[in-house]
């Protein structure tokens, strides 16, 4: 417990150090990690800039100051950064773009040069996109985000590669459920599987086959003893031999 308060207390100071005191901060809260190939603490932190809400990206090590760039600065809102990094300290940060049609957007940094890839837009054009959640499955970075459908919302998965087509997209899910989904991907050894609140006492789930790449239908657990909960036993089924 000691060891995590000082991870978080590291974090807010690195995030209030990396903003300038004369800007009003965004809505939204940064998302961090540590790396593992570096041991620091990375963060995709929203920030306001007088204008429009933009994204940073922090690095703080020990005993130094934090560095910061800048990951976009778009004239259009920028919303709800998420950030995933692999074992070999490549980072990719998630986020969604307030447009006229909402798009989920991608930037992956490279750990062996701290270059930035060119931004790349995850959901579909003409789906009204937000909200991403982004893993690393060890091999790749997998991105969910919900789907504005009008009358509902959809659960949309999109992976990332280095291939010339960098996004494959699959509609896994559907809700009618208004309130906030909390949609979530999960990665594992051989495993993959998004969770989102689907109600007031409910969580639904869908894993992906590795052989087939097809998603399973959606399927729901109870969550009457808190979401955590549910979510804690859809894992254990998910990684049951």
């Amino acid at each position: 417990m000691r060891r995590r308060t000082a991870t978080l207390a590291i974090v807010a100071l690195a995030t209030l150090a990396a903003r300038s005191s004369a800007a009003p901060l965004a809505t939204d809260a940064p998302d961090s990690a540590v790396n593992p190939k570096s041991g620091k603490i990375e963060i995709a932190d929203p920030v306001w800039s007088g204008s429009s809400q933009d994204i940073n990206y922090v690095i703080q090590g020990p005993g130094a100051a934090p560095k910061v760039q800048v990951v976009t600065a778009d004239p259009l809102d920028d919303e709800r950064p998420r950030l995933a990094i692999a074992a070999s300290g490549d980072a990719w940060v998630v986020w969604w773009r307030d447009d006229v049609t909402d798009r989920v957007m991608a930037r992956k940094r490279s750990y062996a040069t701290g270059a930035w890839s060119a931004e790349r837009t995850v959901s579909l054009v003409g789906e009204s996109s937000r909200n991403p959640h982004v893993v690393h499955d060890g091999v790749q970075a997998w991105v969910a985000y919900e789907i504005d459908q009008g009358s509902g919302c959809g659960v949309g998965v999109g992976v990332i590669t280095d291939e010339p087509d960098p996004i494959d997209c699959s509609v896994v899910a559907a809700t009618t459920f208004s309130g906030s989904l909390d949609l979530l991907i999960h990665a594992a050894p051989g495993r993959l599987w998004v969770t989102w609140v689907d109600g007031p006492t409910t969580v639904g789930w869908s894993q992906r086959d590795a052989a087939s790449g097809l998603w399973s239908a959606a399927a729901y657990e109870s969550a009457i003893d808190g979401v955590p909960e549910a979510r804690a036993r859809i894992e254990a089924t998910v990684l049951a031999p």
